[in-house]
C-alpha cells in the first residue's frame, strides 16, 4: 500500500472517529494523564456550558464547577470522579451528581470514567462520558411526591382492613366497639382510641377505650378498675378514666 493510500485511510478513520464523537448523545471528554483537556465533543460543551476554545489545552480546575449530592450538599473535591480517577487510575461507573454551571443553570449528570493506557500499561489519558439525567431526576422526584401523598390513604386503608378483620368474630356491639378501639390504638398513627357519646350537658361518656402502648384494654362496662402491667394507665369504668402515654403525658376525663 502506498504512503498516499495509508494517509487517506488514516484520514477516513479520523473523520469516522470525529463523527462518532459528535453524534454521540453523551458528553465525551478526554483528559491527559496530568488532567489537561485534550478533547471534548459538542454534547460535553452543552452540558458543561463551556466551549472547546475555553477548555482545550487547559488543566482541569476543580473549582470551575460545583457539584451537589441528592441532599443538595456540596460534594468535596476529593470525592469527585475526576479526582478519584486521576489519583487512583481506576474506572468510575454511574456516578451521579447535580452540577452548577457558570451560567447558573443546574444539570443532573451521570458520569463514567476510565483510564487509557499505552502498550506498556502506562496511563496516557482519561476518558469521561457524561449523561444528562435531569429529566429522569425530575420524574423520580415527582413520583416520590405522589407516593408520599398517597401514604396517608394507604395507612387508613390498612387500618380499615385491620378493623374489618378484627370485628368479624365479635357478636355484640360492646365487643365490636372494644375491638375497634384496640385496633386503632395499635397503629402508631394514634395515641389512643375511645368510643362514647355526649350527654345533653355536652359531657362525653366513653364506652370503649383502647391504648395499646399503655396497656389499657379492659372493658369499661364492667365498672372495674384495672392498671396496666407497666403502670402507665388506669381505667375506672364509665365515671372516670385516666392514662398516660410513654412520654408521660396524661389523658383524663
Amino acid at each position: 500500500m502506498s504512503q498516499r493510500r495509508i494517509e487517506r485511510a488514516l484520514e477516513r478513520e479520523k473523520e469516522l472517529v470525529e463523527q462518532i464523537l459528535e453524534t454521540n448523545p453523551l458528553g465525551i471528554t478526554v483528559l491527559t494523564a496530568d488532567g489537561t483537556f485534550a478533547r471534548l465533543n459538542t454534547r460535553a460543551e452543552q452540558l458543561f456550558g463551556r466551549s472547546r476554545r475555553e477548555l482545550l489545552g487547559r488543566q482541569l480546575t476543580q473549582s470551575e464547577w460545583r457539584l451537589f449530592d441528592e441532599n443538595n450538599q456540596l460534594i468535596p473535591v476529593k470525592d469527585r470522579p475526576t479526582t478519584q480517577v486521576l489519583e487512583t487510575g481506576k474506572s468510575i461507573r454511574d456516578w451521579e451528581a447535580k452540577i452548577e454551571r457558570l451560567d447558573g443553570q443546574y444539570k443532573w449528570v451521570s458520569v463514567n470514567a476510565a483510564p487509557i493506557t499505552n502498550p506498556d500499561g502506562t496511563i496516557t489519558h482519561f476518558v469521561f462520558t457524561t449523561e444528562d439525567i435531569t429529566e429522569r431526576k425530575h420524574r423520580e422526584r415527582e413520583l416520590k411526591h405522589q407516593i408520599e401523598a398517597l401514604q396517608p390513604l394507604n395507612r387508613y386503608n390498612t387500618i380499615v382492613r385491620a378493623v374489618t378483620e378484627a370485628t368479624v368474630e365479635e357478636s355484640t356491639v360492646a365487643g365490636i366497639e372494644q375491638v375497634v378501639c384496640e385496633t386503632f390504638a395499635s397503629f402508631d398513627l394514634y395515641s389512643f382510641a375511645v368510643i362514647g357519646e355526649f350527654t345533653p350537658d355536652e359531657e362525653f361518656v366513653p364506652r370503649s377505650w383502647g391504648n395499646q402502648r399503655s396497656g389499657i384494654t379492659d372493658n369499661p362496662h364492667d365498672g372495674s378498675r384495672q392498671e396496666s402491667s407497666d403502670g402507665t394507665g388506669i381505667r375506672s369504668g364509665a365515671d372516670e378514666y385516666s392514662a398516660s402515654d410513654p412520654d408521660g403525658q396524661r389523658y383524663r376525663r
